[in-house]
């Protein structure tokens, strides 16, 4: 019955699905996204910002690592309500943030290590937001996963072009608007379900549909990083094409940059509402392969006017955020750490490895004294190279069906500091939304003095399970569980599922 639901639904009617139930969800992966790229990349007057971009960058990601280690010692995980109020502390302090960073870049007494400073923080509370809407997008179906970023990174991009035009301080000052706009948007996505709890009937949960179609869900998240991590090398040489140095955008080709991305998302959200999987895996490779060709292409054939290959490397640089957040989501469906563990390791392998070939192509031209010819080569054998691994990753997921093989060519190690190990990894997304509802329900027990069964009960009865089903999985009889039903009723002053249901999307 779902698939003929599913069958049924066209792509009028899928767009108006997503706009209208995930809205404040996408406005507000918008609005993180543009807090980072106003703030610190100059909304895209040039390919990036420099030091103030890629130097930042390898800071953040120096403490990024510190948070890693810590989350995996500890094995820390947030429940929702400490997640909501780092949430609005960092909403506040990157709005004052930005507010900083708009006079100190116009009062020349500012130092250069303060601004710096200000850009490292700044795109640490940005990375936190955005990780905090990918976050609550975890769970959902591939075409929700999809659509929500597509039209997200969309809507960032139509901002950015505007604030090309804005001058400073005054596109910070916009920056930090939109960044408290956000604690408007959270209040309007936690007045509706979230998104895997919404017209299940438009699919599968993203897991089952796509990575559980191979023969391992592991192959395909380890593929999936990788992947990430070599085309982040070939975009970091590609930004800074030949000596490691911005380019400068001009009116032109700043707008072509911007259609083309706008472009790319509208295909993205179209191909997610007819449901085709390979745009995850085989058509997105080959798109950015051939972007990455072509950008090599233009610059060497349009030496004098690197700008135009700049377009090219920006707009691949753009999927490559894109899927990237589709990778952590990805993994916050499938592993068993905390979701910000995901994030901070999926932006980490991304960040890290663009600005490292960036401050690498730097030194290969004024160290070594590489010629552009020369440049040439290293970013071809690192496109051979990245093609090479993703494909053979992709082509081992067919190829290895046995899981013994699997396991064999899997380090345990890794899989467990990855969170995606056999022995603790949910096997199905009714495990994954079990945690999730299980959080959220250990916080209403300690609130209102629930007993250990009584949270276990009500953590199935609110995921929608009837009474007779509540009794099976937890070996008791049905007159057990009503009366359970009923004490929790009488404790809470909530007397339907509804009302519980409710109560936990405002508290």
């Amino acid at each position: 019955m779902a698939s003929e639901k599913t069958a049924s639904l066209g792509f009028k009617d899928g767009l108006q699905y997503l706009i209208k139930s995930f809205w404040a969800t996408f406005l507000g992966l918008a609005c993180a996204r543009c807090s980072i790229i106003i703030g610190s990349y100059g909304s895209y007057h040039f390919t990036d910002d420099g030091i103030n971009t890629d130097g930042s960058a390898l800071v953040m990601i120096a403490f990024f690592m510190i948070v890693l280690a810590i989350m995996v010692a500890l094995n820390i995980s947030f429940s929702k309500r400490q997640v909501n109020r780092m949430m609005r502390a960092s909403i506040v302090l990157q709005a004052a943030l930005l507010v900083a960073l708009g006079l100190a870049t116009q009062n020349p007494n500012s130092s250069e290590t303060f601004i710096i400073v200000l850009h490292i923080v700044n795109e640490i509370f940005g990375m936190f937001m955005i990780a905090y809407w990918i976050r609550y997008i975890r769970g959902a179906n591939m075409l929700t996963t999809l659509g929500i970023i597509a039209i997200g990174m969309a809507v960032s991009e139509v901002v950015l072009f505007i604030c090309v035009y804005v001058p400073n301080p005054f596109d910070d000052f916009t920056a930090a608007i939109l960044t408290l706009c956000q604690f408007a948007f959270m209040l309007s996505a936690r007045k509706v379900k979230r998104p895997f709890q919404v017209r299940p009937e438009f699919g599968r949960d993203l897991l089952t549909d796509f990575v559980k179609d191979n023969a391992s869900s592991k192959r395909f998240l380890t593929a999936l990083a990788l992947g990430i991590g070599f085309m982040a090398i070939v975009i970091g040489l590609l930004r800074g094409y030949p000596a490691g140095q911005p380019i400068a955008f001009s009116a032109p080709s700043r707008f072509a940059y911007f259609f083309l991305v706008i472009i790319v998302c509208a295909l993205i959200v179209v191909v997610a509402l007819r449901r085709n999987r390979k745009v995850v895996s085989t058509y997105s490779w080959i798109v950015m392969q051939a972007l990455a060709c072509t950008a090599l292409l233009l610059y060497t054939v349009f030496p004098n006017t690197l700008e135009v290959g700049a377009v090219a490397t920006t707009v691949l640089n753009a999927i490559m955020v894109m899927y990237t957040c589709f990778g952590v989501a990805a993994f916050m469906g499938y592993g068993w750490r905390d979701p910000f563990f995901y994030a901070i390791g999926g932006f980490t392998v991304f960040l890290f490895s663009r600005a490292l070939a960036r401050r690498g192509e730097l030194f290969l031209f004024n160290g070594w004294g590489f010629d552009p010819l020369e440049i040439t080569v290293v970013i071809t054998c690192c496109i051979v190279a990245s093609s090479q691994v993703v494909f053979t990753q992709l082509i081992k997921i067919n190829d290895a069906s046995d899981e013994k093989e699997l396991k064999a060519k899997n380090s345990r190690f890794v899989k467990r500091f990855m969170g995606i190990d056999n022995e603790s990894a949910p096997e199905t997304m009714e495990d994954v939304r079990m945690k999730a509802m299980q959080t959220d329900i250990e916080e209403l027990g300690k609130q209102f003095l629930l007993s250990d069964r009584e949270v276990e009960v009500l953590t199935l009865y609110a995921m929608g399970h009837t009474q007779q089903k509540v009794a099976d999985e937890l070996c008791i009889s049905p007159g057990t569980v009503h009366a359970h039903i009923k004490r929790i009723y009488a404790k809470t002053g909530l007397h339907s599922r509804q009302a519980i249901l409710d109560y936990l999307k405002v508290n």
